[in-house]
């Protein structure tokens, strides 16, 4: 931290910052590490003391993968799981906008291909745009292709949804409509 900062650094609430980074590589599971003093009230009370009691920095096999800009993709879910419910419209236009407003129609295809929507063999719906002409018109497509696509279709567009709201993708939403559109799916 005093290095990448150049001087050795004071102001509790940046040490506090600083140390919330490694707990949070950890509790992800890209991280290990080992804290000398234990002591939960020395954590608190003297964060800086804390810090430079932490040794045996490690990365895991995750941290390593992600380091390397590696994508590692879970196995999906068995299609008996799935519930069947589709996703609104509305939501799905609102995606579909946003990502259009960021892209231009040659980059809206590297950005679907490149998270994972298999466009090559997705059955688009008759009346979905091209995407020259109607950039968000087609995204919405692709998105309501996924829906109507089955068991399949819909853990895609989830886990795209999913990793658009969380920020895991190259872009994402702003804060207000990730706010509007997680209150709407959790109706």
């Amino acid at each position: 931290m005093d290095e990448i900062a150049g001087t050795q650094i004071f102001d509790d609430k940046l040490v506090r910052g600083f140390l919330q980074e490694p707990e949070i590589l950890a509790a992800e599971g890209y991280l290990t590490f080992r804290a000398y003093v234990q002591s939960e009230n020395t954590r608190r009370s003297w964060p800086y003391q804390y810090l430079e009691q932490i040794r045996n920095f490690a990365l895991t096999v995750k941290g390593q993968d992600r380091a390397r800009g590696i994508r590692v993709v879970q196995p999906l879910p068995k299609p008996d799981e799935d519930d069947a419910r589709s996703i609104s419209a509305l939501i799905l236009q609102q995606i579909a906008s946003t990502i259009a407003e960021e892209y231009t129609p040659q980059q809206v295809l590297v950005y679907l291909d490149e998270t994972g929507i298999p466009l090559d063999r997705l059955p688009l719906p008759e009346e979905t745009p091209d995407v020259r002409g109607d950039a968000g018109g087609f995204v919405c497509g692709v998105l309501i292709g996924l829906d109507q696509w089955g068991s399949e279709g819909r853990r895609i567009l989830r886990s795209f949804i999913g990793s658009w709201l969380d920020d895991r993708l190259i872009s994402g939403p702003t804060d207000d409509l990730r706010d509007d559109l997680v209150g709407k799916l959790a109706r």
